[in-house]
């Protein structure tokens, strides 16, 4: 019976490699520094995800391509 090799993904904060296992308690992180740097940066919403205003784009695309008469 042969083993599988640990799956290694790269650390989200500092991109240090990390095994995925169970023994790795901070995965997908490498340390408790980047698992904290990681949700010190979601607390202060340097992570955001950018919002289109729809009723504004209608408008935009309305006055750039007015419809023929």
């Amino acid at each position: 019976m042969s083993l599988k090799p640990a799956r290694t993904v790269n650390c989200p904060q500092c991109g240090a490699p990390v095994e995925w296992v169970e023994a790795s308690q901070y995965r997908p992180f490498c340390s408790a520094r980047c698992k904290g740097a990681d949700l010190g940066a979601w607390a202060s919403g340097s992570y955001v995800i950018p919002v289109v205003n729809l009723e504004d784009k209608i408008e935009d695309d309305s006055e750039s391509h007015p419809l023929p008469n």
